[in-house]
């Protein structure tokens, strides 16, 4: 694993920077979509490729006409291709997806097993997903807290594994 590179997205998510943290110099640019919003949210896998939220609107991808159902996405840090879609499934059953299961943010464990997102836009369903195949394997809701008279609804928008990666963190 390289330790020495900060992953950065701008133009909405559209376009990606690697900077090597000993020599501030940029490593690598390049274009992942145009014309779509995705989170903000990134992280590095154990095998150097990086996990991020999938775009909203249109899809760039010829195979599939939207994104949102899928929850996050695997890109190769060298040179920006697509690896794959969490969930990670056949392209004819990804097709036949109607539910929308885009992440909003997420987190991966220490050990980058397991990555853990949260619905777009903040909410209760929480997705975990096997960080190396792109498997679901499990979504669970957490009960909506009843809000203070004159508060709008509380929504989860933050989550972190705990350091051992048994538990995950809410907020």
């Amino acid at each position: 694993k390289d330790d020495s590179l900060l992953a950065v997205l701008s133009d909405v998510g559209g376009h990606l920077t690697l900077f090597d943290t000993s020599t501030w110099e940029m490593r690598n640019e390049f274009d992942l979509y145009t014309g779509l919003y995705a989170g903000n949210s990134l992280t590095f896998l154990p095998d150097d490729s990086l996990v991020l939220t999938t775009p909203a609107g249109t899809s760039p991808d010829p195979n599939y006409k939207d994104l949102t159902v899928f929850s996050l996405m695997n890109i190769d840090s060298k040179n920006g291709s697509l690896i794959k879609y969490y969930p990670n499934l056949p392209q004819k059953e990804g097709q036949q997806l109607t539910q929308q299961i885009s992440i909003g943010h997420h987190t991966i464990s220490k050990d980058g097993a397991l990555t853990a997102g949260i619905m777009d836009g903040g909410g209760n369903d929480i997705f975990v997903f096997n960080a190396a195949s792109g498997q679901l394997i499990k979504r669970f809701s957490i009960p909506r807290i009843v809000p203070k008279p004159g508060y709008g609804p509380e929504l989860i928008t933050a989550l972190v594994f705990s350091p051992i990666g048994l538990e995950l963190v809410l907020g």
